[in-house]
């Protein structure tokens, strides 16, 4: 509780804009990989940036508990503070510009290309 005055709405509000910015990060930044790797060394890089993810998935909220034991709470939370500062700073870094995305036709041929897709969906399993 923040001063006494945090209430659950507050969390709620914080908790919706975290999923949302976590979902426009991942799939920004698994696009933009395609920017920034050449082709002949995307599967490396694609296999780098899953192994990272997962990694963080599966050991983060065992290190985040092991850290709440050692330093508290509230120190946890600045250590979790830093590190998402140290990671806009990292991606700050990058300077290749985003590509322009591709020309397309707005809506003429959208159902079509929504049916191939599940085609090649429920021909391609797993």
């Amino acid at each position: 509780m923040a001063f006494g005055r945090l209430t659950f709405i507050q969390l709620c509000v914080v908790g919706v804009l975290q999923t949302a910015t976590s979902v426009a990060f991942d799939a920004a930044s698994g696009a933009h990989l395609k920017a920034l790797v050449l082709p002949e060394h995307r599967l490396r890089a694609n296999s780098l940036f899953e192994t990272t993810n997962w990694i963080s998935v599966s050991a983060g909220p065992p290190v985040g508990g092991l850290l709440i034991g050692a330093l508290g709470a509230a120190a946890t939370m600045v250590v979790d503070a830093l590190s998402f500062l140290a990671s806009a700073l990292g991606i700050r870094r990058i300077r290749q510009p985003e590509p322009a995305p591709p020309v397309r036709a707005a809506s003429a041929h959208l159902g079509r290309d929504i049916a191939a897709g599940w085609q090649y969906l429920l021909r391609h399993p797993g």
